[in-house]
Parts: C-alpha cells; structure tokens; sequence
C-alpha cells in the first residue's frame, strides 16, 4: 500500500530560518553540528524501478550498442512526473525524519539536468524544464528547502553517458555506453559545459551549502577533470559554499586540495579524526549488490534499527550520515520506507540534544557516545544504549568525574553511578527503562 506523504505521524523537528553563509568556514561549522542529511536519487530512471543505472546496465535494451537504444531511455522523460506537490513531501518527510539538509541529484550520469541549463545545445534540450515534466526541479526544492528550514546540497555527476562532447575513450570502459565507446568527445567543450552548469546552479537557487561531486572514479587519468579549474568556479561564484567529491569505494577517502571534507561511501568504516560525512542507501536488495541509490521496485527498505544504528555510529566519531532515498518517478515513497522515517524522526526529537550540536564521544570508554561543551563550560557525555537487559552500563576505567546521569527523556530520573576500587565506572539503569535497537536508550552524563 503506497502512501504520499505519512508526515502528520513524525514530531517535527525544530527549523529556524536558514542561516546565510559568509565564509566556508561558517558552513562548515553549520555542517559540522547538522549531524544528518538525505540525498534525494530521482530522474527518469525511476520509471523504471530497477535503480540508476538502468541505461548502463548490460541486460537492458537501452545498452545495445545503438544510438535508438539510447533514445529509447530518453522517451521515457515523460514518465518522470515531479510536481511542486511531490517536492513539498519530499522536503517534509525529510525535514520531519530529523534531516537538516538535502543533498538532490540535479544531474545523474545519464545526463539528464533537473533544472532549466542553457549550458550547451545538447543540455538545453534534454533537461526537466523543457523534456519531458516541464518543470525546474532544482528550483523546486531550493524553494522548498528555504521555506522548510533545511539547508540545499547539490549532487553533480562528473561523468556523463550521453554528453557527446564528453571524451568516453578518456574513461573506463565499464562506466560509458557501449554505443559511446570509441567517442572521443572534446574535452575542452565537456569542462567548459560542467563549469557553465556550475554557474547556473549556484547563481540561480539561492545559497548552496555544498557541491557533492561524484563520477570521478570513472576516469582512466582523474586529472582529465582538471578538477582545481572546476573548484576554482565553485569559489569565485559562491565563496561559501563546500566542496565534497566522492571517489567511490575503489578510491576510499582521500580529501583533495580545495574539498572541504571526506565522504565514506557504504562499506567504508569512518573513525575518530577530521570531519566527513558517511552516505548510504535507504533500498536494499540482494540483486543489486546492497541496493540500488535511485528506486528498485524489487528493494526492501532498511529497517529502523539500520537507520538509527547508522546515525549513532558516525555522530559518535563526529561525522554526519545521509540517508538516501530514491523516490518513484511520481515521488511517491514505499510505505515501509514512510513509516521507517517517521519513527527514525520521533527518535530524534526526543533525543536531539544528543545528537545536533555534539561531538564525538569517548568511543574508547563507550563506542555510541557523543560529547558537548556549553558556552559556560558544562560538559556532557551521552551514550547510546541499544540493550538494556543487563540493567547496567559499564565505562571502564573512565577518568572524568561524572557529577550527575540521567535520561534524556527524563532529566527527572537520576542514575546511580558506581566506582569500583579499581577504578571502573558504573551506570545503574532503572528497572522502567527498555532500550532497543528500534528505540536506543540515551544516558546523559554531567561531567564535574
């Protein structure tokens, strides 16, 4: 049973007025205590629920070595059916999941742009305004997320499958279309197109939190991008805004001069150290190797327990987590995924002061953990308790005085804390209290 929206379930999270960024600086502060995002994977491939990568895929029609193969794909603009109406949920559900910001994929390797481009001929014409929904998506959700209180992160692909000027025999052979193969396309026009793109996204849709590169794993030589021209651009237009490139598993997380942070794609293990953001996918799907990032009409959806254990785990080393999700192509969401997010955001309301804000914890002493200092100097320590059958938490030796613990969700409920001969911490928990995996349990600690 499908369903629009869900939203009046969630408990809204409080959403002040969007922040202006004068320096990265200040956005990556901003960033820094925003703890979770969602991407948003939705284009013409969703009309097809089997994932993103339709056109690429091998035993599919589109991929026959044929431009009409390819043309195929592209008829199916039409199918694709955004609304300012499907937007506005998709900004709510986010928003009331706990979301602080929205990464959208305004441009997959397909190559179709969510957003009115003039940036060359063949652009101009294969984009949402003007083939197939007639809208700007992009401006869409800027509209949205400024209305809503969220901050706008946009995904642009590096890699383009359809682009004639770009170089395909410069990229891996796995990574363009059969037909393509032998293209090679003029680069000189393809980095002019993605810097003219640039420029219009950032100029057009209000502030932009960040550009979230992704595609240059596919390249034979990555410096075919000229990748510091292309940050230079993101620069001069906009000064405040970020700049991420994720470089697929293959390539783990090295950070580049001029990106911002590291990204830590699903499979990679983010530790304590600088700041960077954990992406994964809401689908899961034995067929598609951990789920697809744009619909599958065959995935099951990841389970509260999954959500929440992936937020706690990367707050705890002091890094954000984005869940995706791939909408179908009328942004409809599957049920169990509504449903999922609506608790995932009432936990989240009832325990934001452990997790916005925060720092990373002393894992070494509890693993789910996280930390703040108040402008007065008061420090805190929050654990996250998924079990609470044996009534107690152990901290080891721990070496800060504990002056007070507590329930977040009920400062009332003073803990008995223990320290033995040796030296190690104990935290009694009330026989009331039931924590879960669904439902984590969270101690505050008053450090004195």
């Amino acid at each position: 049973m499908l369903s629009e929206s869900g939203v009046a379930e969630t408990t809204a999270l409080e959403h002040g007025p969007n922040p202006v960024f004068r320096t990265k600086a200040e956005t990556l502060k901003w960033y820094e205590n925003a703890k979770f995002g969602m991407m948003v994977c939705w284009g013409i491939y969703s009309s097809f629920g089997e994932g993103e990568w339709i056109l690429l895929d091998d035993n599919s029609h589109f991929n026959n070595g044929t431009a009409s193969g390819v043309d195929a794909y592209k008829e199916n603009a039409d199918k694709y059916l955004p609304t300012r109406a499907s937007i506005r949920n998709l900004v709510s559900v986010a928003r009331n999941a706990g979301a602080k910001y929205i990464n959208l994929v305004t441009r997959h390797h397909d190559g179709y742009s969510l957003w009115n481009t003039g940036a060359d001929l063949y652009a101009s014409r294969y984009n949402t305004a003007v083939d197939g929904p007639r809208i700007d998506v992009v401006k869409g959700f800027a509209d949205e997320c400024s209305r809503q209180g969220l901050q706008l992160v946009l995904y642009y692909s590096l890699l383009d499958w359809t682009n004639p000027a770009f170089p395909t025999t410069q990229a891996a052979s796995d990574d363009v279309l059969s037909v393509y193969q032998s293209n090679q396309g003029n680069l000189a026009d393809y980095l002019a197109f993605m810097k003219a793109q640039l420029k219009e996204l950032l100029t057009h849709y209000g502030q932009i939190a960040a550009v979230w590169f992704d595609g240059y794993w596919a390249a034979r030589n990555p410096a075919m991008w000229d990748i510091e021209d292309i940050y230079h651009t993101i620069n001069v237009t906009q000064p405040a805004t970020l700049i991420v490139n994720n470089k697929g598993l293959s390539s783990g997380s090295a950070v580049l001069p001029g990106e911002d942070f590291a990204v830590y794609e699903r499979g990679q293990n983010p530790t304590v150290g600088s700041f960077g953001e954990t992406i994964d996918t809401s689908q899961t799907d034995a067929q598609a190797n951990a789920g697809t990032w744009g619909y599958d009409a065959h995935a099951s959806i990841q389970p509260v327990a999954w959500m929440l254990d992936s937020i706690i785990t990367n707050i705890s080393v002091g890094k954000n987590f984005v869940l995706n999700i791939g909408p179908m192509a009328n942004g409809k969401l599957q049920s169990a995924l509504i449903d999922n997010l609506a608790q995932v955001g009432r936990w989240m309301s009832e325990n934001a002061e452990a997790i916005y804000d925060t720092q990373a914890g002393p894992v070494q002493y509890f693993p789910t953990s996280t930390s703040r200092t108040t402008a007065s100097g008061r420090e805190y320590v929050y654990l996250f308790v998924s079990d609470s059958s044996s009534g107690q938490l152990q901290l080891g030796n721990y070496p800060h005085s504990i002056k007070r613990a507590s329930l977040v969700m009920d400062p009332n409920c003073a803990l008995a804390v223990l320290t033995s001969p040796s030296g190690d911490v104990t935290i009694q928990l009330p026989g009331s209290a039931s924590a879960s995996a669904e439902s984590p349990l969270v101690i505050k600690l008053q450090l004195g």
